[in-house]
């Protein structure tokens, strides 16, 4: 039995390590699914936090970097983005917030608990902009936080375990895959070719 276990473990991290070097890459103009949590103000960024537990080393110097300016920090035009949870075990309960800063553009204007489509961005010099407001409230776009399917050797080695297997939940709106979004592997997306013919 402890042979067995050992081979999942090795096979898990071999597993985690290749999925950590390929990385998601989404090219520009993709949209992303996302549900304002709250405006981010000077106080989240001296205290280098996107959330309660989310912790941003360096979190001001990142904005900049991005092209954030402090007019828009200080005029409420950077929001935290909630696009899913995710969770170490079972057992413990505690589940933990993916969260992004987007800059909402002078023309869109949201409130918390808004769902947006926000443009996806993997570069460290641009930022994550707002496209448009989806829904008012979860509610009203029919919006939930849908598990990611959990692969066989997650499950064997939760299965095994006496805490459960970790895992994921990503944000998704009834009806979306007609619309073009899709979930290949991780968030609910839309790409570029599929974003142009909707119009968004």
């Amino acid at each position: 039995m402890m042979r067995i276990v050992g081979l999942l473990v090795g096979l898990s991290f071999s597993m985690l390590s290749g999925c950590a070097t390929q990385g998601v890459q989404f090219p520009r103009g993709t949209l992303m699914l996302g549900e304002v949590s709250h405006v981010l103000t000077r106080g989240h960024i001296a205290g280098e936090t996107l959330g309660g537990r989310t912790k941003v080393k360096n979190l001001y110097e990142s904005l900049r970097r991005q092209g954030i300016t402090d007019y828009q920090i200080d005029g409420g035009r950077v929001v935290v983005v909630r696009q899913g949870i995710y969770w170490n075990n079972v057992v413990s309960g505690i589940k933990h917030d993916m969260l992004q800063a987007a800059l909402v553009p002078e023309n869109v204007n949201v409130e918390i608990g808004n769902i947006i489509e926000r443009e996806a961005t993997s570069s460290t010099d641009r930022p994550s902009f707002v496209v448009r407001v989806r829904a008012k409230t979860r509610e009203e776009g029919n919006c939930r936080d849908v598990e990611l399917p959990t692969d066989i050797v997650s499950g064997l080695l939760g299965a095994i375990s006496l805490v459960g297997p970790s895992g994921a939940a990503t944000l998704y709106c009834k009806g979306i895959e007609k619309e073009g979004w899709q979930r290949p592997r991780t968030f609910w997306h839309k790409l570029p070719t599929a974003a142009t013919a909707q119009g968004n």
